[in-house]
């Protein structure tokens, strides 16, 4: 399974889901972790605290990690 997470910003907040997935990608549970930084498009984001997850360039997984966000405005700018 090619799995790649796009990040948008150098915050604390991400490093939670960065590090489970490099952990899991050290112990052998998942294929090669393709990181990809964009940091430049984080004023795209309704916040700096988005990871996306894409799953064989076919499921998108968001990770929102701040706390009380929800992405009902967001989804009307633009579909995830």
């Amino acid at each position: 399974m090619e799995i790649k997470l796009i990040i948008y910003s150098r915050e604390q907040h991400n490093a939670q889901i960065v590090t489970g997935f490099k952990l899991l990608e050290q112990r052998g549970d998942i294929s090669p972790l393709t990181i990809i930084k964009r940091y430049s498009l984080s004023d795209k984001m309704p916040n700096e605290h988005i990871i996306e997850c894409i799953l064989n360039e076919k499921i998108k997984i968001v990770y929102d990690n701040h706390d009380g966000f929800y992405f009902s405005n967001y989804r009307r700018k633009r579909q995830i």
